[in-house]
């Protein structure tokens, strides 16, 4: 990338409009940007940055600054470049935000920031984001990195120079993007922490089983299970020793059944010969009620059989009934004739005064449609041109809804991240308190240990014995032996103590765990943040993300509003010309088959007329022939005489049923009674009182069995599901111990804390590769500078294995073969080592970005601490960079610089009132 011409209107310190034809420096070569000091000579970057990228080229520099102090109100700020890249031209201008005073009436107005990028072929480019997007595709780097190829910024010539290994590993990051390097260490370290803590949880679960264990304190195995309960078993001991614990449970658990088995039969036996004793009891009682049951059916059944007889007297009168019912039946079609011919009459009838107003409706819907089709005629040529705007408006509302849902997924994203902050804090406060704990258990432990071993005399003291030689000087006289103090510990006391240290050191170690976990999510979602909030908002700051959030949703929202509004106009207008286009030739055709319809009707109205006159004569000669009045006197009288007939059958049926009902109960209670008599004659004697108490006893003795088996198999059931936990878990901890040494060894090596060895990170081990070339790249140059004197060195050795090593850097005195740190240099020395390396930096980040051309480079400042014999090696060497298509612009106040270049561009600031600001030109001697 070359610039061509540099345009800045009302820009930092030139309040007019200035024009830089950069074109006029050549395309190699170095030049120098001098002037007054604050005179605007950084400015000349910054405008060149701010129209590529729409930011400024330092850190310092914001945005919404670049409006000139000294710029008269009516006066556009604004700054336009045109530059070559690859053999092609473009155009970019960009303005600034800013306020200034409104053109009519008081108070001021905003000026939006905004862009425009003209392509090679013509073709226009608008909006920032679009551009922004469009210049980083094209010249292949973003802002940071064009700043970091093109420009050494005043300030920054030792940051890189003086760095340890820790500062250069954050440097590095940004420039390489080794961040997924770095998150891959923490995410190792993390698992790591994970598997160690699983690894205490699987052991802690096989105890918490072995607690659970369920055995009597008479069996003989409950030493041992005690012993497992304080830990001093193995875990395959424990599993034999709880199989042994079951086997002995099932024995007893075979004998409990056995036991209920004999209550069971015990219990049967008592029951049957109760329930013996009651139906025996049963069949006397009701043989007494069956024989009072016989003598009642007797008596009813000679009442039945005698109604009977009297009904059957009555059938001549039911036969006479049957032939009257013939007769009415024979007569009744004749009515219903009548009745059709009458209903047909007087629906035709009303058929016809149906067709007489249906024919007069469709007159008056003709004429009102006829009318209607002529207003909807003028109506549509009125709306010929409806819906034009419609689909641009549509654009719009899914444009600003777009908008609105971006900024609502940007505000979700910073509630998370505050709740995620207010998380961490909570957790790392847990975790002070859980060190502090843990440093009060640690203290503790230590005392208790250094008392119990500073006691040992007194407890070896209570051992001996008089006459018995002393196990430490043999002695058989004890004159003067040691006592133990009030407080002495135990070693209960210290193994205690030592226990409840390991679980507050564990507790702190998996509550910083979690705090770590935390902490790299809250910086994930900071970063979501910042990268959504830059493709939303061209004027984005971390600080204001919720003030421009609010500010994007009440504009859009407005804006939709406004939009949704004419296009619900519009939309309006184009469904109302649908509906005529369609209703026009619908009316047509309904006017025409309302005629049609029309005439139809009077031709059916004559046919009916004629019609209802010859049926009114049929229904005259049909009623002279019936004898009733109407078919209903005859149906009721009918009616009547088919219940009669009907009444009396039924009545003899019933009764001839009855009888029959009562004879069959009666021979069935005979049998029965018979049955229950031969019972009673084989009936056994049986004292009930005698057969309770048995049952009774029966029930004790089962109850006592039942709950003795069911306190042996939860027993059983309890410690068999036990020990298939203990050896599932024991399998699991097995592969969680192997899983946790290899983690652990993993972390280790790619954090660099392995004992003994270089601290050397992953990250930092990829970032030598880069430094390496750097150094290379440098020391082409720094020679040269110094007259082949000082050269670059990474340092291979710490010297100690304490601190994090890999980026450090020496330099080599070939004058005098030492090798020293790049901190022991001069100041002209650190500058000519610190420009080389930048230069080196420079190089290294264009290559790695992909082969991309930037035919400008700038240096700002820091000739100033070099001699003359220094000075011109540095311009020999940036000389020799440039080569035939490199130009390198110097921002420097050094005189001897002005005679040793001769292309310059001069920066002047005016101090007089009525010009105030900066003006600038381009010398070539």
């Amino acid at each position: 990338m070359r610039p061509i011409n540099l345009i800045m209107t009302a820009f930092g310190p030139y309040p007019g409009k200035v024009s830089l034809e950069l074109d006029k420096l050549g395309k190699s070569g170095i030049y120098l940007i001098t002037g007054d000091t604050g005179a605007g000579k950084t400015t000349i970057f910054d405008a060149i940055t701010f129209a590529l990228y729409g930011e400024a080229s330092g850190e310092v520099r914001e945005t919404n600054s670049f409006r000139s102090k000294y710029a008269k109100e009516e006066t556009e700020s604004f700054v336009e470049l045109e530059f070559e890249y690859r053999g092609k031209r473009y155009t970019v201008r960009r303005t600034p935000e800013y306020v200034r005073t409104k053109k009519r009436g008081e108070g001021q107005v905003r000026v939006s920031a905004d862009a425009l990028l003209t392509m090679p072929d013509g073709r226009l480019i608008y909006k920032t984001r679009e551009v922004n997007k469009e210049i980083v595709t094209l010249l292949g780097i973003d802002r940071t990195q064009f700043t970091q190829i093109a420009m050494i910024a005043q300030g920054d010539f030792r940051k890189l120079l003086d760095a340890d290994t820790t500062a250069r590993t954050e440097i590095f990051r940004k420039i390489f993007k080794t961040e997924p390097y770095k998150r891959l260490q923490d995410r190792i370290k993390i698992d790591a922490q994970r598997a160690l803590g699983d690894m205490r949880d699987a052991q802690k679960s096989i105890e918490l089983y072995v607690d659970g264990i369920v055995c009597e304190q008479t069996n003989v195995l409950y030493p041992d299970l005690e012993k497992a309960r304080k830990g001093e078993m193995l875990i395959e001991s424990e599993i034999a020793l709880l199989e042994n614990i079951i086997a002995d449970d099932k024995g007893a658990l075979e004998r409990a059944q056995e036991s209920c088995r004999q209550a069971d039969t015990a219990v049967a036996t008592a029951k049957a010969d109760i329930q013996l004793f009651e139906k025996q009891e049963s069949f006397k009682k009701e043989f007494e009620r069956t024989q009072g049951e016989i003598e009642k059916l007797q008596q009813e059944l000679a009442d039945a059989e005698k109604a009977y007889q009297a009904l059957v007297a009555k059938k001549e009168e039911l036969d006479a009934l049957s032939k009257s019912i013939t007769t009415l039946e024979n007569l009744l079609p004749k009515f219903a004739l009548l009745a059709a011919l009458t209903k047909e009459i007087e629906a035709q009838t009303v058929d016809k005064r149906k067709k007489e107003a249906e024919a007069e409706r469709l007159e008056k819907t003709r004429v009102a449609a006829s009318d209607q089709l002529g207003q909807s005629q003028e109506r549509l040529e009125q709306l010929k041109d409806a819906g034009v705007k419609a689909a641009q408006l549509e654009r719009s509302v899914e444009t600003l809804q777009k908008k609105l849902n971006d900024t609502a997924e940007l505000e979700e994203l910073i509630a998370q991240h505050q709740t995620l902050v207010r998380q961490l804090e909570e957790k790392q406060q847990q975790v002070q308190q859980a060190i502090a704990a843990k440093d009060k258990a640690a203290k503790r432990y230590s005392e208790l240990s250094a008392a119990f071993l500073a006691e040992q005399a007194g407890i070896l003291a209570g051992t001996l014995v008089s006459g018995a030689p002393c196990p430490v000087c043999g002695s058989v006289e004890h004159p003067r032996p040691a006592k133990l103090s009030e407080k002495a510990p135990t070693e209960s006391d210290v193994k205690s103590a030592k226990s409840l240290s390991e679980k507050a050191d564990a507790h702190a170690a998996n509550l910083a765990s979690e705090a770590a976990a935390l902490l790299t999510k809250t910086e994930d979602l900071k970063a979501q943040i910042e990268s959504k909030g830059k493709k939303l908002f061209e004027d984005f700051a971390p600080e204001r993300v919720a003030q421009l959030c609010a500010r994007e949703k009440k504009a859009c929202v407005a804006q939709k509003s406004e939009a949704q509004v004419l296009l619900a106009e519009e939309k309006e207008k184009q469904k109302q010309k649908e509906s005529l286009e369609a209703k026009i030739p619908a009316l047509r055709e309904t006017i025409s088959r309302m005629e049609s319809q029309i005439a139809q009707l009077k031709a059916e109205l004559a046919a009916l007329t004629s019609t209802l006159a010859e049926k009114s004569k049929q229904i005259r000669s049909l009623k002279e022939e019936l004898g009733f009045e109407s078919a209903a006197a005859a149906e009721e009288k009918l009616t009547a005489q088919r219940s009669a007939l009907k009444a009396g059958l039924e009545a003899i049926e019933s009764a001839k049923k009855q009888c029959e009902e009562l004879d069959k109960k009666l021979h069935n209670l005979r049998g029965t009674q018979k049955g229950l008599k031969k019972a009673i004659k084989e009936a056994v004697s049986l004292n009930i009182d005698e057969l309770r108490r048995k049952q009774a006893q029966a029930n004790d003795a089962k109850k006592a069995a039942d709950d003795l088996k069911e306190k042996i198999f939860s027993a059983v059931d309890n410690n068999s599901k036990l020990l298939r936990s203990i050896r599932e878990r024991s399998a699991e901890l097995i592969e969680i111990e192997a899983r946790c040494n290899w983690l652990t060894t993993l972390s280790q090596t790619v954090n660099g804390n392995l004992s003994s060895k270089e601290k050397i990170r992953l990250e930092t081990y990829v970032q030598m590769m880069y430094f390496d070339r750097i150094i290379q790249r440098a020391n082409t140059r720094l020679l040269a500078m110094t007259n082949g004197q000082y050269e670059l060195l990474r340092r291979k050795q710490s010297g100690q294995n304490q601190s994090q090593t890999g980026l450090d850097l020496d330099v080599l005195d070939h004058y005098n073969g030492s090798t020293r740190s790049v901190k022991s240099l001069s100041g002209g020395e650190s500058f000519k080592a610190s420009l080389a390396l930048a230069l080196g930096l420079s190089d290294e980040i264009q290559c790695s970005a992909g082969g991309i051309e930037l035919d400008t480079m700038f240096i700002d400042e820091g000739f100033g601490s070099l001699d003359d014999d220094s000075l011109e090696s540095a311009i020999k060497v940036l000389v020799g960079m440039t080569g035939t298509d490199r130009l390198v612009g110097i921002i420097s106040h050094v005189e001897k610089l002005k005679e040793k270049i001769d292309k310059k561009i001069v920066v002047r600031k005016s101090r007089r009132s009525e010009t105030l600001g900066s003006t600038l030109e381009i010398v070539i001697e």
